[in-house]
């Protein structure tokens, strides 16, 4: 397990190297024996994986999570969360929840984080997002293999670069529109796009018969990051177009409203 082996483990990071974000659950082997193996599973084991290790209610390292360091001698897992008796929803019917336990129930804990990371930080590259849950973890000064870099902090890591001065700004290369956020949305959403040289912009939003219902940007943007926000109160429920448009590119994404 030394992250570049495993068939999985090599294609998470392939996956990391062109944006995007893995998140993976750091297995359920527990401690090893002797102690300076590790029982990690793959793709956990990649230098560019966000794995997840489980921990109780109290706080403490679930006797299952699985521990590092690798082969290679990097510690994992790289951050905690809850995966002892964590409340779920029922796999047996459609209105019960019960608990369950194991890294795979940690995992999608960090994932659904590192979500709300990006979406208050849309520039944030994955390896910024990694480093931001890492660094405000609850044992960030002193990381091991068996916490690696503690409990994360979503709050804290979504502000990290804030606190400490913002990291490197990416250069921006193509005219980009995210997804609208929330998605499906109730009657507002906002909606991030990236604009590589300064210039004429439409954003436009149009039904699903190509009439237009909304005109959100019209005119000279500067280059940069924007976002605005789309009041659909007045607006029935139903699947809606965002085009993007400069004199080069348009760009298509779906919007969902929902009352």
């Amino acid at each position: 397990m030394d992250g570049n082996t495993t068939i999985v483990t090599r294609g998470a990071d392939l996956a990391a190297s062109r944006g995007i974000l893995v998140v993976n659950s750091a297995g359920n082997e527990g401690a090893s024996s002797p102690s300076i193996e590790n029982t990690l599973i793959a793709p956990a084991d990649g230098d560019s994986v966000l794995s997840i290790g489980s921990v109780t209610s109290s706080g403490s390292r679930s006797s299952f999570s699985s521990m590092g360091p690798t082969a290679d001698g990097r510690i994992k897992p790289d951050v905690m969360a809850r995966g002892s008796q964590t409340l779920c929803a029922s796999v047996n019917d459609t209105t019960s929840y019960s608990r369950v336990s194991g890294t795979s129930l940690s995992c999608p804990l960090v994932a659904g984080a590192a979500a709300l990371v990006l979406q208050a930080n849309p520039n944030y590259t994955n390896m910024d997002i990694i480093e931001a849950l890492r660094n405000t973890a609850s044992q960030a000064t002193n990381p091991d293999n068996a916490y690696g870099w503690g409990i994360i902090d979503a709050f804290q890591a979504a502000n990290y670069y804030t606190t400490i001065g913002d990291p490197e700004p990416s250069l921006i290369t193509q005219l980009t529109l995210y997804e609208n956020y929330p998605n499906p949305f109730n009657p507002t959403t906002t909606i991030s796009f990236d604009v590589p040289e300064s210039g004429f912009i439409t954003l436009t939003v149009y039904n699903i018969l190509g009439e237009r219902v909304a005109e959100l940007v019209r005119g000279w943007t500067a280059t940069g990051n924007h976002a605005v926000t789309w009041n659909a109160s007045q607006s029935g429920s139903g699947m809606y177009l965002i085009v993007l448009e400069n004199a080069q590119n348009r760009i298509i994404r779906k919007a969902l409203l929902v009352k």
